[in-house]
């Protein structure tokens, strides 16, 4: 593709990924730093690329939102082998409207939504993982 425009170049790459059914190709390394400046990096889903922003969905009250409330500078970095090609770019981060969440929401599979209520923050502590898998249980049933 024969573009000068960093998005436009993004926005085809990542498309031509997905096309070629790379394994990671959803996967964005996001860093953020904390309230005592200290980095964290993790690995969050892809979810939407419009209007030049790209889009990823978290849990409302989580580490991340803590952070970017910090600090709304974060860096992204995205591999793609199939590709041979890594991205990385630094961007502020922004709330996403509420249509647009409430679409990407409607798209999650139903196990996804019940995981996301169970009200377990992502690096929480469990007792065991035979303990996750009955509180998921309980409220799958729950919820029929």
């Amino acid at each position: 593709m024969e573009s000068h425009d960093p998005l436009k170049l993004f926005h085809y790459y990542w498309e031509t990924a997905r096309q070629k059914n790379d394994p990671v190709a959803d996967s964005v390394s996001l860093a953020t730093v904390d309230d005592q400046n200290k980095p964290h990096v993790r690995t969050v889903l892809l979810k939407t690329f419009r209007d030049g922003q790209i889009g990823f969905v978290t849990k409302a009250g989580g580490k991340k939102i803590a952070h970017i409330a910090c600090c709304n500078d974060v860096e992204c970095c995205l591999s793609w082998p199939t590709l041979s090609l890594q991205v990385r770019m630094r961007c502020a981060a922004t709330e996403m409207e509420g249509s647009i969440l409430d679409y990407l929401w409607s798209l999650r599979p139903r196990d996804a939504k019940i995981v996301y209520h169970l009200g377990f923050y992502q690096s929480a502590v469990i007792t065991s993982y035979q303990f996750l898998e009955k509180k998921f249980q309980e409220l799958k049933n729950k919820l029929k």
